[in-house]
């Protein structure tokens, strides 16, 4: 981790659509009113609002652009800089607040203690000061439907899905939908809503209750792994992530970050009631599959998943059939006939050279 010195030039990028900013609007203002003149301000709630305030980042040379929003809000920001930058190298982020979770931040200890105008401040003032530490992180690529790339830290499919649609009402009706569509407000009901979802799914898992089943269902679909299919036909879990914790210390990525190069991926396709009770293992950082199980384990270069035609939504409201299935980055879901997932760029992160 280095350190850096000196007045740095820097932009705020906030996307509007973030949970804590949709609930109290009055946010904006406040955090408008603290940027003054030491940065440029970018309220986005469209994708294209987010690539012209990238473009407005790169055209300007800012050196530090802070992200505020939810965890999601940190991928599609570092997407679309990516994007306008080109072959520039990308500025430094600072994550700030204005989702529900944050387990980017929270995970790399990057959150700044304080609520969310506290936490801007000081993220600003480091900023603006160009006194603070820069931690150099990897990411993933996730490229659905031969689209464009969209850099993240987490992808996930099944189960992953299954969770977000009961966290987020939002989520359920998009998952319902094809097609890459991150726009509209988001965020679930923060810590508390998804520990009581965990929580109730493990307890059901023991004797097979329908909520558990709901989620724990494996979803139909061929994975390889490294150009290897694996030789099952539907899995209850597929994880990709540069987050040796996916959030409420859900380890089941453990070996994130050893290698930048490869991905932790984890695939299972363990039924129901053999999953849900092996999560004390997740909490303890190891492998939930057994030798001789159909559960894959490891650090990999190219994970691709492959849907079929019609996948049921049976996390969606309707229960309809529609195009392709369900997957979910960093907290926003879409729809696709295959997704593929490699490594990403490495992107640096802004820390407070004091916490």
């Amino acid at each position: 981790m280095s350190r850096r010195s000196g007045v740095s030039r820097v932009a705020v990028i906030v996307n509007a659509n973030a949970r804590r900013f949709v609930e109290r609007p009055e946010r904006l203002t406040t955090l408008a009113g603290l940027v003054g003149g030491r940065a440029t301000l970018h309220v986005t709630r469209t994708r294209a609002e987010l690539a012209a305030a990238a473009e407005a980042c790169r055209d300007a040379a800012a050196e530090v652009v802070l992200l505020s929003g939810g965890d999601g809000s940190y991928g599609a920001g570092a997407t679309a800089l990516a994007v306008a930058y080109g072959e520039r190298p990308l500025p430094v982020l600072a994550l700030a607040p204005g989702g529900t979770v944050g387990t980017v931040p929270r995970t790399l200890g990057l959150t700044v203690p304080g609520d969310l105008v506290t936490s801007f401040a000081r993220l600003l003032h480091a900023a603006a000061s160009g006194r603070y530490a820069i931690r150099e992180t990897p990411t993933l690529a996730v490229r659905a439907d031969e689209g464009a790339r969209r850099l993240a830290f987490i992808f996930g499919s099944g189960l992953v899905a299954r969770f977000f649609a009961l966290y987020d009402e939002r989520a359920a009706a998009r998952i319902a939908r094809a097609g890459d569509d991150f726009a509209g407000p988001s965020g679930g009901g923060g810590y508390g809503a998804a520990a009581r979802i965990v929580a109730r799914v493990f307890v059901e898992s023991f004797y097979g209750g329908a909520y558990a089943r709901r989620v724990l269902a494996p979803i139909p679909c061929t994975v390889f792994v490294d150009g290897v299919r694996l030789p099952w036909s539907g899995s209850t879990l597929v994880v990709a992530s540069v987050l040796d914790d996916l959030g409420l210390g859900m380890r089941v990525t453990w070996r994130a970050g050893e290698d930048p190069g490869r991905p932790h991926v984890v695939v299972s396709g363990l039924a129901p009631r053999t999953l849900g009770p092996r999560m004390p293992r997740v909490l303890r950082g190891r492998s939930i599959g057994d030798a001789g199980e159909p559960h894959y384990d490891g650090l990999v270069r190219h994970l691709r998943m492959e849907f079929p035609a019609r996948v049921d939504a049976a996390d969606a409201a309707d229960a309809a059939d529609v195009p392709g299935g369900p997957y979910v980055i960093d907290g926003d879901v879409g729809r696709a006939r295959c997704v593929d997932v490699t490594a990403g760029p490495p992107v640096r992160l802004l820390r407070l050279a004091d916490v």
